[in-house]
């Protein structure tokens, strides 16, 4: 089981056939891969998809936020340890499609995202807020407010696979909100089943495993198999270079 670490977007307005979105896709797991090297305390697993059509690709890191908290001590320390590492993880990404050839109008929109770890920042953020100024809040304001950390919350164990990393999240809350979470709380995927909580943003979940890209102009969907962590290499070092009509791998 893994938990989603980090996220990068991109869309791109050029056109690629379905083989050559294949391609593409297989060479951002190898450049993903060189690109978290030494970075969130552990070896993640990656994953890239890619839509058909004008470009909009997403490249996923998957690992454990356990091991890099412990690593470093505390909670909040690992929680900022794992951001840093996850804006530099995307850092790379955008500057090797940014240094691809690709013409720079044509690069429309780029992302960092921070999966998990980030979320949980922000939910430790609003929990701040709300022990400076609770006192301020009548009765019903501040049971609003724990509610709306109460839902967050849920959502973030819904889409956490590994269980110590759930475990962690919930022991970081405060009493008010943890009484607050039903006895039985959302249950992880098993092993063996697809890790759908790596899934990226936009997408949806379908019963089959797979998922649905959630957009009305745009039915792209990804078969369940895709979302097997693929082995890729580490060495050598790649590059991405766009060529009219696609993208090749290179080493550097």
């Amino acid at each position: 089981m893994a938990t989603k670490i980090a996220e990068t977007y991109f869309r791109i307005e050029i056109e690629l056939n379905l083989p050559d979105q294949e391609g593409l896709e297989k060479s951002l797991d190898a450049i993903a891969a060189n690109a978290s090297r030494g970075l969130f305390n552990q070896q993640v697993e990656v994953v890239s998809f890619v839509t058909s059509g004008s470009i909009r690709g997403w490249v996923v890191a998957a690992g454990t936020m356990a091991l890099a908290i412990e690593h470093y001590g505390g909670f909040r320390d690992g929680l900022d340890y794992l951001i840093r590492d996850a804006r530099t993880f995307s850092d790379q990404i955008i500057s090797t499609v940014q240094n691809s050839g690709v013409p720079e109008s044509k690069i429309l929109r780029t992302e960092r995202r921070l999966g998990v770890p980030g979320r949980v920042k922000r939910l430790l953020v609003q929990l701040d807020e709300l022990k400076s100024h609770g006192r301020d809040l009548s009765k019903a304001q501040y049971d609003a407010k724990i509610e709306s950390v109460k839902r967050k919350t849920l959502a973030i164990l819904g889409d956490t696979d590994d269980t110590q990393d759930r475990a962690l999240i919930v022991e970081v809350l405060p009493s008010s909100v943890r009484s607050r979470l039903p006895s039985q709380l959302p249950k992880p995927r098993k092993d063996g089943d697809i890790r759908f909580a790596i899934r990226p943003e936009e997408f949806e979940p379908l019963p089959d495993g797979g998922a649905r890209l959630i957009d009305s102009r745009n039915t792209h969907s990804i078969a369940a198999d895709a979302f097997r962590y693929p082995a890729v290499p580490s060495d050598p070092v790649y590059a991405l270079e766009y060529i009219p009509g696609g993208f090749k791998l290179r080493a550097k």
